[in-house]
C-alpha cells in the first residue's frame, strides 16, 4: 500500500460516485472488488484515519489535516476507518483503479 498527499504520475479512473459522509462516529470505508485505491479529503476538522481495521480515536490513527486530497493505493477489499478529531467534520471520497 502507498499513500501520499495527492502527488502522482500514475493514471487512474474513478469507480462509482463520489461520497460525502459526516464523521460524528467512526466510519468504515471498504474498497469494492472493482477498486484498487481511494481518494479522500476532509472538511471542517482534521480527522483520524486507520488502515489496519482498528477504530480511530483521539490517540489512535494518523491525524490528517483538512483541505488536502490524499490517495491510498490498497488491495481490493481494503478498509479505511475515519473519525473526526472535533465536531463538524466530513469526509469526501472516491474509489479509483490505477491504470497501467
Amino acid at each position: 500500500m502507498t499513500s501520499n498527499a495527492f502527488k502522482t504520475n500514475e493514471s487512474f479512473r474513478v469507480v462509482g460516485a463520489m461520497t460525502r459522509v459526516a464523521l460524528t462516529s467512526a466510519q468504515t470505508i471498504t474498497l469494492p472488488s472493482t477498486a484498487t485505491g481511494i481518494l479522500i479529503s476532509f472538511e471542517g476538522q482534521p480527522c483520524r484515519v486507520t488502515l489496519d481495521g482498528s477504530t480511530p480515536s483521539g490517540t489512535n490513527g494518523f491525524l490528517l489535516p483538512v483541505n488536502t486530497l490524499y490517495r491510498f493505493d490498497m488491495h481490493q477489499g481494503g478498509v479505511v476507518r475515519v473519525l473526526e478529531s472535533a465536531a463538524s467534520a466530513f469526509a469526501n471520497y472516491q474509489f479509483i483503479v490505477t491504470l497501467g
